[in-house]
């Protein structure tokens, strides 16, 4: 079996023919996986402000630092990386590898297409850790009043969530 498998090789050159275009959706598939890692690990973020605390005997204070019966209302905004970064990094990939079937006539034709593809999954990634980024940089949760608040998120480029609940011990 092994003889055979020389031969076939002997016959058909040193490579696999495609093999350039195989390495090239090798790499964008690593690319790929790499700009996902790296967009789930910086669009994570975290703000709160609990105005008013506890005072020396266990009581609660109010934002003002007077004592209330009531525990003071905590609020949190977190920041969440978004689905749909994940679904365009994915369909981008799914995407190139159709066009390379329907319409590249040659073999560097199709690595230009998977070169573009490489850079419109890092640039997707990119573009939505930065307006996320400055987003929540931009949020101020320090003159929250303690009553309901609305948090337009980033759509599309991130998600997240806003939590409001009672001071805990």
């Amino acid at each position: 079996m092994s003889a055979t498998l020389e031969q076939h090789r002997e016959a058909i050159g040193p490579e696999l023919p495609g093999a350039d275009i195989i390495r090239a959706i090798r790499a964008l598939l690593i690319w790929a996986v790499l700009a996902s890692l790296v967009y789930t690990a910086l669009s994570h973020a975290t703000q709160g402000i609990c105005p008013g605390g506890f005072d020396g005997s266990g009581g609660f204070i109010d934002a003002d630092g007077g004592p209330t019966d009531t525990a003071p209302t905590c609020l949190t905004v977190s920041l969440l990386p978004s689905p749909i970064v994940y679904g365009v990094i994915g369909g981008t990939i799914i995407g190139v590898l159709s066009v390379i079937l329907r319409r590249a006539s040659s073999q560097a034709q199709a690595l230009r297409f998977i070169s573009r593809a490489r850079w419109i999954v890092c640039g997707v990634a990119l573009v939505s850790i930065l307006v996320a980024q400055v987003w929540f940089a931009q949020l101020d949760v320090t003159s929250w009043d303690g009553g309901p608040i609305d948090v337009l998120f980033p759509f599309p480029f991130a998600s997240g969530s806003v939590e409001i609940s009672p001071l805990q011990d």
